[in-house]
């Protein structure tokens, strides 16, 4: 697993969907995040985590043939495991 700054760009899959965004906040072993508030963030993980700003979902587009990314106006706390670095551009993962 990489550790991952504030700003990178970052993809993940769950729920059968890929997902992208930004790094908002680097969460600490041990304690709860601050910029994502859930019943679920009220607990600790015992590993770093972050928090995901600027989420995009891919959206199918079945009738036209390809996919594109739809803004979904939340944060994220994906478990850290399914975090890859992307390039910005192309949401390509980017190896360290």
């Amino acid at each position: 697993m990489s550790d991952f700054k504030v700003g990178d760009k970052v993809f993940w899959k769950s729920s059968y969907t890929e997902k992208r965004g930004t790094v908002i906040e680097v969460v600490k072993p041990g304690t709860p995040p601050l910029t994502h508030k859930t019943a679920e963030s009220r607990f600790a993980r015992e590993k770093q985590s972050y928090v995901i700003g600027d989420v995009s979902v891919k959206k199918y587009l079945y009738r036209q043939d390809k996919t594109d990314f739809a803004p979904v106006k939340a944060t994220c706390w994906p478990h850290a495991s399914l975090l890859r670095l992307a390039r910005e551009e192309e949401g390509e993962e980017v190896q360290r």
